[in-house]
């Protein structure tokens, strides 16, 4: 269980000045990057936990998970929290990185308040390094006549993907797929009305395995590029139902919903738009125009 007993905030920071609510929280699974997982040197991968509000205050963009000791493994200094009423469940999640050394590694995070008093249990990764390459067995095929060779047959070849995801090509990485389906302009969303000047871009987000094994897909990996060069990453509250939220895919399944976003509402903003994929925080974008 990734969670520590520590509930009491680290000495030297200051002692939380939030005089009308009292922020607590709780471990409640590990929804991937199970402790002791195996991983090869610098393998890149995204550390989720699902921690729940048992406190009174209500967590918005303020509120930070910060690292507090032990090995970061290529993790930020910080992130932002998902916003949750008290007594509501968030999944807090982290692009980190295997360190290149074999062995066991272990690094520690703290939820914190806008006024960096940190609160709630410590939250852990916890990781094995394996070596980097292992002994692979060999036949000597030399010393057995051709004529008695067991036949192959050919490699199963992963399922082919449709010729674009609707409205985008395809952005492919590694063993995942990823476009855009379809398109949506909103002025209002979730009872939230925007600004003359602005509205909400909405894409229909498809994620798909390309192989053999299940795949995870995050909304705060995806960008989108406006006309005018500018880049808008993913909106907390105003949504489209359903919403393109965190979910790990099967071989055959799909992750898939509205992902939300906000630009100037102008001609030359809304055309030219490119959906932005970061399969990871530590590698390049991958990019493709979106058609409307």
């Amino acid at each position: 269980m990734s969670v520590t007993d520590s509930a009491t905030a680290p000495s030297q920071l200051p002692t939380p000045t939030l005089a009308d609510c009292r922020p607590d929280a709780q471990f409640v699974d590990d929804v991937t990057i199970p402790d002791g997982t195996v991983l090869g040197a610098d393998t890149l991968f995204l550390k989720v936990w699902r921690i729940r509000n048992t406190g009174t205050c209500t967590w918005n963009e303020t509120y930070q998970l910060y690292f507090i000791s032990g090995d970061a493994m290529g993790g930020p200094p910080s992130t932002s929290v998902p916003a949750a009423q008290p007594g509501e469940t968030a999944e807090v999640s982290l692009s980190l990185s295997a360190p290149p050394q074999p062995g066991s590694h272990r690094g520690n995070w703290q939820l914190c308040t806008p006024g960096m008093a940190c609160f709630g249990p410590e939250l852990y990764v916890q990781i094995s390094v394996g070596d980097t390459v292992e002994p692979t067995q060999t036949t000597d095929l030399a010393s057995t006549p051709l004529s008695t060779q067991p036949a192959r047959d050919p490699e199963p070849s992963v399922s082919p993907l449709p010729p674009s995801a609707g409205a985008s090509e395809w952005l492919v990485s590694g063993s995942r797929a990823l476009g855009v389906k379809e398109i949506s302009w909103d002025t209002s969303l979730n009872g939230i009305d925007l600004a003359k000047g602005e509205i909400y871009l909405s894409l229909y987000i498809v994620g798909l395995p390309t192989g053999a094994t299940g795949t995870i897909f995050s909304p705060l990996e995806i960008a989108v590029v406006d006309g005018d060069g500018e880049v808008h990453e993913t909106l907390i509250l105003e949504r489209k139902d359903p919403p393109f939220a965190l979910c790990t895919a099967g071989p055959g399944a799909t992750c898939e919903g509205w992902w939300t976003t906000q630009i100037p509402d102008r001609n030359k903003t809304r055309r030219s738009l490119t959906l932005r994929w970061e399969p990871s925080l530590l590698s390049s974008p991958l990019e493709t125009p979106i058609g409307q």
